[in-house]
């Protein structure tokens, strides 16, 4: 987890991992998703910059294994 400041904060995905469930303050869920790009110039960096109110971080893999990330 990097924290630039109070307003950004980034987590990166892990290789296997394609989707992030991110608990807010406010008891709402967010769902993003990351994948591989089809060629090597079309890959992104998998980063996820967080809202501010976040609280967790559920990551997930295709295996159905998830790590979690409290703030």
């Amino acid at each position: 987890l990097l924290r630039f400041n109070r307003a950004i904060e980034i987590e990166k995905f892990q290789p296997k991992e394609y989707k992030v469930i991110i608990s807010l303050d406010d008891g709402k869920e967010l769902v993003r998703e990351s994948y591989y790009g089809s060629g090597y110039l079309s890959q992104g960096s998998r980063a996820l910059v967080l809202p501010e109110n976040w609280k967790a971080l559920r990551f997930y893999d295709p295996g159905g294994i998830s790590r979690t990330i409290l703030k």
